[in-house]
């Protein structure tokens, strides 16, 4: 009889032990699962507040586009707003050429210091970004040029450098004396600039591509038709006109 209880009680042990066991494996299963839910979760929140770092570059990335686009809508406004693009001034009175010559007078150029000046200044200051670029066109009417020999050819670009004086140079055509007066009123203008007397608005543009000067001969009255051919002295057909335009300088 003790032989069978002891050997119940042995039985009941080696039970008690797989139990035990069993148990012991169990808790470290669901231990190690209970570890590993943790991790995910802390995955989670890491992968959260990463997209939610992401997630405020993007909305910040945004708000800055939106800007931009604000900022384009609002110069493709200025640029598409109608800029009087023209400044005239009649080569009358006081102000004007002596017949065949592109001197300027010193009334002349203290009319373009105390008119002109300021309003190209004003031009700029008033459509900021829609224009980088001053035309100057000069006018002729249709008398013929006496002495047909020009040397503007040969000496163009001395003159623009300031190698020659435009009084050296000759105009063979009105073409040539509509350029010569274009250009001495550019080169009156850059001195105006260069003497710190204005125009320095225009310091942030490419100062060797800003001012251009053209000749309309006698081609164009003052009402912008094709003047007749007409070799009168008319003195309302010989003016400076002033253009303000935008170019791409950096188009190949």
């Amino acid at each position: 009889m003790k032989a069978q209880q002891l050997k119940y009680a042995e039985i009941f042990s080696f039970l008690a032990f797989i139990f035990f066991i069993m148990f012991i494996v169990f808790y470290k299963i669901q231990n190690e699962k209970a570890i590993e839910v943790e991790i995910r979760i802390q995955d989670g929140q890491t992968t959260n507040q990463r997209l939610s770092g992401k997630i405020q570059e993007l909305e910040e990335e945004l708000e800055k586009s939106n800007k931009q686009i604000k900022n384009l809508e609002s110069r493709i406004k200025t640029t598409k707003q109608y800029i009087d693009p023209i400044i005239i001034f009649p080569e009358t009175g006081k102000h004007n050429f002596e017949l065949g010559k592109a001197t300027l007078s010193e009334d002349f150029k203290e009319n373009i210091q105390t008119n002109i000046v300021p309003q190209i200044e004003n031009k700029f200051e008033n459509n900021p970004g829609a224009i980088n670029t001053i035309e100057v066109i000069g006018h002729t009417d249709g008398k013929p040029i006496k002495d047909n020999k020009s040397n503007l050819d040969k000496n163009i670009y001395q003159l623009i450098t300031d190698q020659v004086k435009i009084e050296e140079l000759q105009a063979g055509s009105n073409a040539d004396l509509g350029l010569l007066r274009a250009i001495a009123v550019v080169k009156e203008l850059k001195k105006i600039k260069k003497e710190g007397k204005g125009l320095k608005i225009l310091d942030n543009l490419e100062k060797d591509k800003v001012f251009r000067a053209y000749s309309a001969g006698q081609l164009t009255d003052d009402d912008g038709t094709f003047a007749k051919s007409d070799d009168s002295d008319d003195p309302t057909r010989r003016r400076i006109e002033i253009r303000f335009t935008k170019l791409d300088y950096n188009k190949n």
